[in-house]
C-alpha cells in the first residue's frame, strides 16, 4: 500500500492506494510520499478502506469517508542511511 496527496483539484487530498502494482498511474497530480511498513499496517489500511464512504462525484470517483479520521503518522526513515531525515 501506498500514501500520498492527491492534487489537480481543488485538494489536497490525502489518500492510500491499496493496488498491486506501484501507483505510477497517477502521473504528476497525485504524489506518493510513503509505504505501509507491514502486515499490520496493511490491516489497518483495510479497515479503513471499509469504514463507511461515500463518491460524491458519482460511481468510479474518489471515495471519501462518512466521517472524520484523526491518526498519527510516525516516520520509519530515522536512522536509515541516506535518509533525509539523518541530513
Amino acid at each position: 500500500g501506498e500514501i500520498g496527496w492527491a492534487g489537480g483539484g481543488a485538494g489536497p487530498d490525502f489518500f492510500i492506494y491499496l493496488g498491486d502494482r506501484p501507483a505510477t498511474h497517477f502521473g504528476r497530480d497525485h504524489t506518493v510520499w510513503g509505504t505501509l511498513a507491514d502486515k499490520d499496517s496493511m490491516e489497518v489500511a483495510e479497515r479503513i478502506v471499509n469504514l463507511p464512504s461515500h463518491t460524491p462525484g458519482g460511481p468510479n470517483t474518489m471515495r471519501f469517508l462518512r466521517e472524520k479520521m484523526y491518526f498519527d503518522i510516525e516516520s520509519g526513515t530515522a536512522g536509515v542511511e541516506g535518509s533525509a531525515l539523518d541530513a
